[in-house]
Protein backbone atom coordinates (compact mmCIF):
# COMPACT_ATOMS: atom_id res chain seq x y z
CA UNK A 1 0.00 0.00 0.00
CA UNK A 2 2.87 2.59 0.72
CA UNK A 3 4.76 1.68 -2.42
CA UNK A 4 1.25 2.83 -4.43
CA UNK A 5 1.39 5.46 -2.44
CA UNK A 6 4.60 6.83 -3.08
CA UNK A 7 3.85 6.06 -7.12
CA UNK A 8 1.30 7.71 -6.97
CA UNK A 9 2.92 10.80 -5.30
CA UNK A 10 5.31 10.57 -8.18
CA UNK A 11 2.96 10.71 -10.56
CA UNK A 12 0.67 13.39 -9.14
CA UNK A 13 4.59 15.60 -8.63
CA UNK A 14 5.44 14.64 -12.76
CA UNK A 15 2.16 15.84 -13.72
CA UNK A 16 2.60 19.15 -11.35
CA UNK A 17 6.16 20.04 -13.41
CA UNK A 18 4.46 19.43 -17.16
CA UNK A 19 1.91 22.05 -16.10
CA UNK A 20 4.32 24.29 -14.77
CA UNK A 21 6.18 24.07 -17.80
CA UNK A 22 3.11 24.72 -19.95
CA UNK A 23 1.42 27.40 -17.65
CA UNK A 24 4.76 28.64 -16.00
CA UNK A 25 1.86 28.85 -12.98
CA UNK A 26 2.10 26.05 -10.89
CA UNK A 27 4.98 27.40 -8.72
CA UNK A 28 3.88 27.31 -5.26
CA UNK A 29 4.46 27.41 -1.49
CA UNK A 30 3.94 23.92 0.33
CA UNK A 31 1.62 23.84 2.71
CA UNK A 32 2.21 24.22 6.06
CA UNK A 33 0.48 23.11 9.55
CA UNK A 34 -1.45 25.35 11.29
CA UNK A 35 -1.90 23.43 14.96
CA UNK A 36 0.84 25.10 16.33
CA UNK A 37 1.32 28.29 17.14
CA UNK A 38 1.66 31.56 19.31
CA UNK A 39 -0.79 33.86 19.93
CA UNK A 40 0.03 37.49 19.70
CA UNK A 41 -3.59 39.09 19.77
CA UNK A 42 -7.19 39.30 20.17
CA UNK A 43 -8.93 39.45 17.15
CA UNK A 44 -11.35 42.29 16.26
CA UNK A 45 -12.40 42.33 12.98
CA UNK A 46 -11.38 40.35 9.72
CA UNK A 47 -11.38 42.58 6.04
CA UNK A 48 -10.87 40.27 3.04
CA UNK A 49 -9.48 41.72 -0.25
CA UNK A 50 -9.53 40.59 -3.96
CA UNK A 51 -5.65 41.08 -4.69
CA UNK A 52 -4.73 41.30 -8.17
CA UNK A 53 -1.01 41.52 -9.40
CA UNK A 54 0.14 41.75 -13.25
CA UNK A 55 3.96 41.18 -12.80
CA UNK A 56 5.21 42.84 -16.02
CA UNK A 57 3.55 45.78 -18.15
CA UNK A 58 5.54 44.96 -20.75
CA UNK A 59 3.77 40.93 -20.98
CA UNK A 60 0.67 41.57 -20.68
CA UNK A 61 0.09 37.56 -19.22
CA UNK A 62 -2.09 35.95 -17.23
CA UNK A 63 -2.30 38.34 -13.80
CA UNK A 64 -2.12 36.37 -10.46
CA UNK A 65 -5.35 36.89 -8.53
CA UNK A 66 -5.24 36.57 -4.69
CA UNK A 67 -7.38 36.80 -1.42
CA UNK A 68 -5.97 38.93 1.30
CA UNK A 69 -7.37 39.20 4.74
CA UNK A 70 -6.35 41.44 6.88
CA UNK A 71 -6.90 40.40 10.87
CA UNK A 72 -7.40 43.54 13.17
CA UNK A 73 -6.77 43.22 16.55
CA UNK A 74 -6.15 45.86 19.97
CA UNK A 75 -2.17 46.08 18.84
CA UNK A 76 -1.65 44.25 15.84
CA UNK A 77 -2.47 44.10 12.31
CA UNK A 78 -2.09 40.53 10.34
CA UNK A 79 -2.26 40.45 6.54
CA UNK A 80 -1.89 36.88 4.35
CA UNK A 81 -2.95 34.99 1.71
CA UNK A 82 -6.43 33.52 2.43
CA UNK A 83 -6.02 30.61 -0.43
CA UNK A 84 -2.89 29.74 1.23
CA UNK A 85 -4.45 29.84 4.45
CA UNK A 86 -7.13 27.44 3.38
CA UNK A 87 -4.86 24.85 1.82
CA UNK A 88 -2.85 24.97 4.87
CA UNK A 89 -6.13 24.19 6.98
CA UNK A 90 -7.06 21.38 4.19
CA UNK A 91 -3.52 20.05 4.54
CA UNK A 92 -3.38 19.92 8.56
CA UNK A 93 -7.08 18.03 8.50
CA UNK A 94 -5.58 15.70 6.04
CA UNK A 95 -2.95 14.54 7.63
CA UNK A 96 -4.88 14.52 11.19
CA UNK A 97 -6.51 12.20 9.49
CA UNK A 98 -4.07 10.36 8.63
CA UNK A 99 -4.00 10.80 4.75
CA UNK A 100 -1.30 11.24 2.54
CA UNK A 101 -1.42 15.47 2.29
CA UNK A 102 1.13 14.62 -1.20
CA UNK A 103 1.16 18.00 -3.75
CA UNK A 104 -1.81 19.89 -3.91
CA UNK A 105 -2.22 22.01 -6.80
CA UNK A 106 -2.99 25.61 -7.03
CA UNK A 107 -3.15 28.96 -8.67
CA UNK A 108 0.09 31.20 -8.20
CA UNK A 109 -0.53 33.33 -5.05
CA UNK A 110 1.13 36.48 -3.54
CA UNK A 111 2.54 34.44 -0.52
CA UNK A 112 3.31 37.28 1.95
CA UNK A 113 2.23 37.70 5.47
CA UNK A 114 2.62 40.95 7.48
CA UNK A 115 2.04 42.01 11.31
CA UNK A 116 1.98 45.65 11.75
CA UNK A 117 2.82 45.71 15.92
CA UNK A 118 1.77 49.51 16.31
CA UNK A 119 2.97 49.23 20.08
CA UNK A 120 6.44 48.12 19.23
CA UNK A 121 6.80 50.10 16.33
CA UNK A 122 7.62 47.41 14.28
CA UNK A 123 6.50 45.70 10.99
CA UNK A 124 7.77 42.07 10.43
CA UNK A 125 6.75 40.50 6.72
CA UNK A 126 6.89 36.25 5.94
CA UNK A 127 7.66 35.47 2.50
CA UNK A 128 6.94 31.67 1.54
CA UNK A 129 9.23 30.41 -1.68
CA UNK A 130 7.93 28.19 -4.46
CA UNK A 131 7.82 24.33 -3.11
CA UNK A 132 9.39 23.07 0.27
CA UNK A 133 11.88 26.40 0.10
CA UNK A 134 12.68 28.34 2.69
CA UNK A 135 10.11 30.33 4.73
CA UNK A 136 11.71 33.90 4.59
CA UNK A 137 10.79 36.66 7.57
CA UNK A 138 12.24 39.79 8.35
CA UNK A 139 11.18 42.76 10.97
CA UNK A 140 11.86 46.40 10.30
CA UNK A 141 11.02 49.93 12.19
CA UNK A 142 7.11 50.74 10.77
CA UNK A 143 7.46 53.15 8.06
CA UNK A 144 5.41 56.72 8.68
CA UNK A 145 3.47 57.05 5.63
CA UNK A 146 2.83 60.48 4.20
CA UNK A 147 -0.52 60.64 2.94
CA UNK A 148 -2.00 63.10 0.81
CA UNK A 149 -6.09 63.09 1.59
CA UNK A 150 -8.07 64.67 -1.03
CA UNK A 151 -11.83 65.87 -0.84
CA UNK A 152 -12.47 63.76 -3.78
CA UNK A 153 -15.57 61.28 -2.62
CA UNK A 154 -16.42 57.36 -3.67
CA UNK A 155 -18.77 54.21 -2.20
CA UNK A 156 -17.43 51.19 -1.35
CA UNK A 157 -19.45 48.16 -0.04
CA UNK A 158 -21.68 51.13 0.61
CA UNK A 159 -19.38 52.98 2.65
CA UNK A 160 -18.50 56.61 2.25
CA UNK A 161 -14.80 56.69 1.02
CA UNK A 162 -12.57 59.52 0.66
CA UNK A 163 -9.03 59.41 -1.46
CA UNK A 164 -5.68 59.56 -0.12
CA UNK A 165 -2.89 59.15 -2.34
CA UNK A 166 1.06 58.28 -1.65
CA UNK A 167 4.46 57.46 -2.55
CA UNK A 168 5.80 54.24 -0.64
CA UNK A 169 8.89 52.64 -1.08
CA UNK A 170 9.29 53.18 -5.14
CA UNK A 171 6.04 53.71 -6.09
CA UNK A 172 2.95 56.18 -5.97
CA UNK A 173 -0.51 55.11 -4.79
CA UNK A 174 -4.12 55.86 -4.93
CA UNK A 175 -6.51 54.46 -2.14
CA UNK A 176 -9.90 54.80 -0.48
CA UNK A 177 -10.95 54.75 2.97
CA UNK A 178 -13.75 54.53 5.24
CA UNK A 179 -14.42 57.20 8.45
CA UNK A 180 -17.54 54.63 8.77
CA UNK A 181 -14.62 52.70 10.50
CA UNK A 182 -11.91 54.90 12.04
CA UNK A 183 -9.44 51.70 11.77
CA UNK A 184 -5.80 53.12 11.06
CA UNK A 185 -5.00 49.98 8.85
CA UNK A 186 -4.95 48.57 5.64
CA UNK A 187 -3.77 46.09 3.04
CA UNK A 188 0.25 44.89 3.11
CA UNK A 189 2.47 47.44 5.25
CA UNK A 190 -0.32 50.40 4.62
CA UNK A 191 -1.63 52.32 7.38
CA UNK A 192 -1.71 55.52 8.88
CA UNK A 193 -5.11 57.02 7.82
CA UNK A 194 -7.73 57.93 9.88
CA UNK A 195 -9.94 55.25 8.34
CA UNK A 196 -9.56 51.86 7.10
CA UNK A 197 -8.67 51.01 3.77
CA UNK A 198 -11.04 49.37 1.21
CA UNK A 199 -9.23 50.15 -1.78
CA UNK A 200 -5.51 50.64 -2.37
CA UNK A 201 -3.86 50.50 -5.96
CA UNK A 202 -0.35 51.53 -7.48
CA UNK A 203 -0.49 53.78 -10.22
CA UNK A 204 1.44 51.66 -12.46
CA UNK A 205 -1.60 48.90 -12.37
CA UNK A 206 0.71 46.08 -10.91
CA UNK A 207 -0.27 45.39 -7.81
CA UNK A 208 -4.28 46.35 -6.49
CA UNK A 209 -6.43 45.49 -3.37
CA UNK A 210 -10.68 45.71 -3.22
CA UNK A 211 -12.20 45.08 -0.19
CA UNK A 212 -15.20 42.42 -0.83
CA UNK A 213 -16.24 41.60 3.09
CA UNK A 214 -15.88 42.95 6.61
CA UNK A 215 -16.81 41.11 9.57
CA UNK A 216 -16.61 41.49 13.10
CA UNK A 217 -14.63 38.52 15.05
CA UNK A 218 -15.97 36.27 18.02
CA UNK A 219 -14.67 37.49 21.40
CA UNK A 220 -12.43 34.10 21.63
CA UNK A 221 -10.50 34.58 18.23
CA UNK A 222 -7.12 35.30 18.22
CA UNK A 223 -4.44 36.60 15.61
CA UNK A 224 -1.62 33.40 15.37
CA UNK A 225 1.73 33.34 14.21
CA UNK A 226 2.90 29.94 13.58
CA UNK A 227 5.53 28.08 14.74
CA UNK A 228 6.89 27.21 11.01
CA UNK A 229 10.78 26.79 10.62
CA UNK A 230 11.68 29.91 9.55
CA UNK A 231 15.11 31.42 8.00
CA UNK A 232 15.76 35.46 9.64
CA UNK A 233 17.29 37.61 6.89
CA UNK A 234 17.57 41.05 6.36
CA UNK A 235 15.52 42.61 3.82
CA UNK A 236 18.38 42.63 0.80
CA UNK A 237 18.77 38.84 1.34
CA UNK A 238 14.98 38.40 0.91
CA UNK A 239 14.60 40.83 -1.86
CA UNK A 240 17.55 39.01 -3.81
CA UNK A 241 16.56 35.79 -3.11
CA UNK A 242 12.56 36.31 -4.45
CA UNK A 243 14.32 37.97 -7.75
CA UNK A 244 16.75 35.06 -8.34
CA UNK A 245 13.63 32.21 -7.51
CA UNK A 246 12.12 34.15 -10.18
CA UNK A 247 14.41 34.35 -12.78
CA UNK A 248 15.20 30.88 -12.67
CA UNK A 249 12.55 28.62 -10.66
CA UNK A 250 13.95 24.95 -12.22
CA UNK A 251 17.33 26.07 -10.49
CA UNK A 252 15.93 27.58 -7.07
CA UNK A 253 14.03 24.45 -6.74
CA UNK A 254 16.47 21.76 -7.66
CA UNK A 255 18.99 23.43 -5.09
CA UNK A 256 16.21 22.27 -2.36
CA UNK A 257 16.96 18.62 -3.99
CA UNK A 258 13.85 18.45 -6.49
CA UNK A 259 14.34 16.56 -9.06
CA UNK A 260 12.60 17.62 -12.34
CA UNK A 261 11.25 14.92 -15.26
CA UNK A 262 9.77 16.44 -18.63
CA UNK A 263 8.11 14.50 -21.69
CA UNK A 264 9.74 14.63 -24.86
CA UNK A 265 8.90 11.99 -27.77
CA UNK A 266 6.76 10.06 -25.90
CA UNK A 267 9.45 9.35 -22.78
CA UNK A 268 10.30 11.17 -19.42
CA UNK A 269 13.86 12.57 -19.52
CA UNK A 270 15.83 15.47 -17.48
CA UNK A 271 14.09 19.36 -18.05
CA UNK A 272 15.50 20.54 -21.33
CA UNK A 273 14.82 24.40 -20.96
CA UNK A 274 14.84 27.30 -17.97
CA UNK A 275 11.57 29.28 -17.60
CA UNK A 276 11.31 32.45 -16.20
CA UNK A 277 8.43 33.71 -14.15
CA UNK A 278 7.52 37.56 -14.79
CA UNK A 279 8.15 39.46 -11.47
CA UNK A 280 7.82 43.32 -10.72
CA UNK A 281 8.51 43.82 -7.48
CA UNK A 282 5.77 45.28 -4.82
CA UNK A 283 9.21 47.61 -3.13
CA UNK A 284 11.22 49.03 -5.79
Amino acid sequence: MKSLSFVFKLLLCCFLMLVCIKLKAQFVPAPQFIDKFKILDSCLYRVYYDVRIQNSTAEKGSPINDVHWLEIGSRIAKCSSYLLYQKDSTSTVMRDKGMDVGVIIQQMVFPVETYVDRNQGSTKLVYRTFYSGPILRYSEPIEVINWQISPDADSILSFSCQKATCQFRGRSYTAWFTMEIPLSYGPYKFWGLPGLILKIGDNDNQYSWICTRIEKAQKSETIKEYKWNYDDVNKQKMDATIVKMHENPFKFCESLGMKFMVRSNGSYGERVADISIPYSPLEK
